[in-house]
């Protein structure tokens, strides 16, 4: 990943939603720009609109836990974030700024 694209905020083009009964929500995508720590806070966007947010953990790497770079097909739990207000082509991004 170059030095500009680490400079801008994780973002996480939503591909697949998975539900997990009575404990949590899923989303895979690619990472498009930045790096999420475990943990962090996303927000979900479709398109100018933000539409929910959720303290992510991510859940499938090569190396649990580990910071993930651009391009990465990675998983990330949502926690009980409500799987209605998904779909794939939204955007999760940090809420940090």
């Amino acid at each position: 990943m170059s030095a500009e694209a680490s400079k801008q905020g994780f973002a996480l083009r939503i591909e697949d939603i998975f539900t997990l009964t009575g404990r949590r929500t899923v989303v895979v995508g690619r990472v498009e720009t930045g790096v999420l720590q475990q943990g962090e806070s996303v927000d979900v966007w479709d398109g100018e609109q933000v539409v929910g947010s959720a303290r992510a953990s991510i859940e499938f790497v090569c190396r649990p836990g580990a910071p993930r770079p651009a391009s990465d097909l990675i998983s990330l739990s949502l926690g009980d974030f409500d799987r209605t207000l998904l779909r794939p082509g939204q955007v999760a991004r940090s809420s940090r700024t």
